[in-house]
């Protein structure tokens, strides 16, 4: 009998503190400037432009965030399974992944670890360190051979720099 519970490992994705921060602040920057039109105007049509605008925003990015962004990841020898709100699931092959990198950190950067896959869209996924890692060991033993990190990536691929990523280890 095989033990498969062992080559099945899941991950929940966690948002940084940071980042939540950010998007507030950027939501009561607006509402500040929104209140501020208000005052310094006291025109209706500029106010109720900037409203619009600080509504749009809020709403897009709060969809995005509820409905868009996954929050577990799920790594078995077969295929990674990510997770996202309201039940969907998609399957991606381990081949699928353009680049891994791993940071390690400083005292400026938490450590994290963050990958792609060559499916066209702009968008990488960050898990923690450690994710990170058994996500690397896990690609070296089912691939063969050890997963590119960024840098290797942009070389291999003559690309431009789109993210701003820490050195891999």
């Amino acid at each position: 009998m095989v033990n498969t519970a062992s080559e099945n490992i899941t991950f929940t994705f966690i948002t940084p503190k940071r980042e939540v921060k950010f998007k507030y602040i950027l939501y009561f920057g607006f509402i500040i400037l929104t209140l501020m039109s208000q005052i310094l105007y006291d025109f209706w049509v500029i106010t109720g432009t900037m409203l619009s605008i600080t509504i749009f925003i809020i709403v897009s990015i709060e969809t995005d965030i509820r409905l868009f962004t996954p929050i577990e990841i799920h790594f078995s020898k077969e295929s990674i399974i990510i997770k996202y709100p309201l039940n969907k699931a998609v399957e991606k092959n381990w081949k699928d992944i353009q680049w891994l990198n791993l940071w390690p950190g400083d005292h400026h950067c938490p450590a994290y670890s963050g990958f792609m896959f060559n499916d066209g869209k702009l968008r990488t996924y960050e898990l923690s360190y450690e994710a990170g890692r058994k996500m690397k060991e896990m690609y070296q033993s089912i691939i063969g051979k050890k997963p590119l990190n960024y840098e290797e990536f942009l070389k291999e691929n003559k690309g431009m720099r789109w993210f701003s990523c820490g050195p891999s280890e």
